[in-house]
């Protein structure tokens, strides 16, 4: 359930800042290695891999990079190593970036309280510089949390434009419907009221071909370009750190009241501890899989959420199927279905798999994130 290493994704924006650091690190590094001690070069060392680690998983290195600067700058004695400042105050831009502020503001204001006390311990007076250094740190915090709440806006501004287009397709796409199943009605009309006249056979291929023009017309307007924002509303989803477990937990509490509405019989359970962005993401999956149930399916079914650890999760679906649908539903997965294919891209586009199988009446959906 782990991913794998060779399918790491690393955000160019955050590997640009770790290499940034690490150069400016390495640089002084260069030249003052020679007169660190034991004990201070492996704090170095020390540092300089938790700098790296932030591009693999930003938040816990963040965190733990924060940490450890904490405990060196309350030592009674003085450290000598490379300038740590520039890791600092990029570990804590991304804390304000990716955590609430509930959770970065006391961060920040662990590491300025941090800088002061050795110097309150030696019983020095705090002068204007140490709060400077020290406030520094907290602007580095609401950096980051400006910069959340610009990707949040921009987000927002990403969605309203999304459903304008929306409506705009939906007008055009209504008028050109309606038109093309007014003209097919007509024929049928004309057709109805003199049946024996050659003119109403002949008009019988004109209304077939106006149908299936109309239904190529949905095909291509409709289900095409949601099948095709089904990756860009995974990316969202994966981004999106706000709610998380809460809004799954909410969702799931939706959805069961909505099958219980309409005579099902079953359950939708979870179990472990999502990431917010990974919870986000499964509740819009749980909310396809059961509108899929609510237009295929009848009596009884069960949905298992189990997240393996915080970013993985296994997600199985079963439910009977309905008596008219047993001759279209085969025994795999088939594209035709436009449903499942939005949902298939949506799983894929997060790495990870989706099976469908049908046994005796019994469809089931098996989902690994990631793969």
């Amino acid at each position: 359930m782990h991913r794998p290493w060779h399918r790491v994704s690393v955000r160019p924006s955050i590997l640009a800042g770790v290499c940034c650091c690490v150069a400016f690190y390495i640089t002084e590094w260069v030249i003052v290695w020679r007169a660190l001690s034991p004990i201070e070069t492996a704090i170095s060392w020390l540092f300089l891999l938790l700098t790296v680690a932030i591009a693999w998983k930003p938040i816990v290195f963040s965190v733990v990079l924060c940490a450890v600067s904490a405990i060196i700058f309350m030592l009674p004695v003085t450290v000598h190593m490379p300038t740590i400042f520039w890791g600092i105050w990029f570990a804590l831009g991304i804390l304000g970036a990716k955590l609430r502020p509930r959770l970065s503001i006391p961060i920040g204001a662990l590491i300025a309280v941090s800088t002061a006390i050795p110097i309150v311990f030696r019983g020095q007076p705090i002068t204007a510089n140490t709060m400077t250094f020290a406030c520094s740190f907290l602007l580095a915090t609401f950096a980051g949390m400006l910069l959340r709440r610009h990707r949040e806006y921009m987000r927002l501004k990403t969605i309203e434009q999304h459903q304008h287009e929306q409506i705009q397709l939906l007008s055009t796409l209504h008028d050109d419907v309606a038109r093309s199943l007014s003209y097919a009605l007509l024929l049928c009309r004309n057709a109805q009221r003199s049946p024996a006249e050659p003119a109403a056979q002949s008009a019988l291929p004109t209304i077939c071909a106006t149908l299936e023009e109309t239904l190529q017309m949905l095909r291509t307007r409709v289900i095409a370009p949601l099948s095709a924002s089904a990756t860009v509303d995974a990316y969202d989803d994966a981004q999106d750190s706000s709610n998380g477990y809460a809004k799954l937990c909410q969702n799931m509490l939706r959805q069961q009241r909505r099958l219980d509405a309409a005579q099902f019989t079953g359950a939708i359970t979870c179990t472990g501890e999502p990431e917010p962005q990974l919870a986000n993401a499964v509740s819009s999956i749980l909310t396809e899989l059961c509108n899929n149930m609510l237009k295929h399916g009848t009596g009884s079914y069960m949905v298992q959420i189990t997240f393996a650890n915080p970013t993985a999760v296994s997600i199985v679906a079963v439910n009977d199927i309905r008596a008219d649908e047993h001759d279209e539903t085969s025994q795999s997965f088939q594209p035709t279905h436009h449903g499942m294919a939005m949902l298939k891209a949506r799983v894929e586009a997060l790495g990870g798999t989706i099976a469908m199988e049908n046994e005796d009446g019994t469809w089931m959906t098996t989902i690994i994130i990631p793969d």
